[in-house]
């Protein structure tokens, strides 16, 4: 039920979002409205609900951009590996910065420095599995966020 709270927020967020560009100023500007992050594999049952519901939007709409990108943070297992992902997701983006990201678990939270880096203060959503999130190692190495490093979503709300 929370999800679906969630989910209606975001898409009330998304429509009210996309009014503020016509249809006219659409075809002449081809950047992404939204680009979606899911810490999560294509497919996931969780991220893929809330997807398939933006993305249905999106369809009616025709108005509105999105772009959806898997992080699938099971297959970055080292410091390394991040990187080349940032890196990949930046340049893939380079000419179409998005309006807006949605984040879709808690890891793609590792990322809010490198997006504020490289598209400015543009709005972050975040649909999140804990009240909590922690260094980029706990998600690199799949470990549990010790209390210590504990760095709550609230505490970043001025920040997002």
């Amino acid at each position: 039920m929370k999800i679906l709270h969630i989910g209606y927020f975001l898409l009330i967020f998304l429509l009210s979002f996309s009014t503020l560009a016509s249809a006219d100023d659409k075809k002449e500007n081809s950047g992404t409205d939204l680009l979606i992050i899911s810490s999560y594999v294509s497919g996931a049952p969780w991220s893929q609900t809330i997807i398939s519901h933006i993305m249905q939007k999106e369809y009616d709409r025709k108005d509105i951009s999105m772009k959806v990108e898997y992080m699938n943070i099971l297959t970055i297992e080292t410091p390394e590996i991040l990187d080349q992902y940032k890196e990949n997701l930046f340049l893939l983006m380079v000419h179409n910065s998005p309006k807006a990201v949605l984040m879709l678990g808690n890891a793609p939270l590792i990322l809010r420095d490198d997006i504020r880096k490289y598209w400015g203060d543009i709005p972050l959503i975040v649909c999140a599995e804990s009240r909590y999130i922690g260094p980029d190692s706990t998600y690199i190495y799949n470990q549990i966020v010790p209390y210590k490093d504990r760095i709550y979503l609230e505490d970043l709300h001025n920040e997002l």
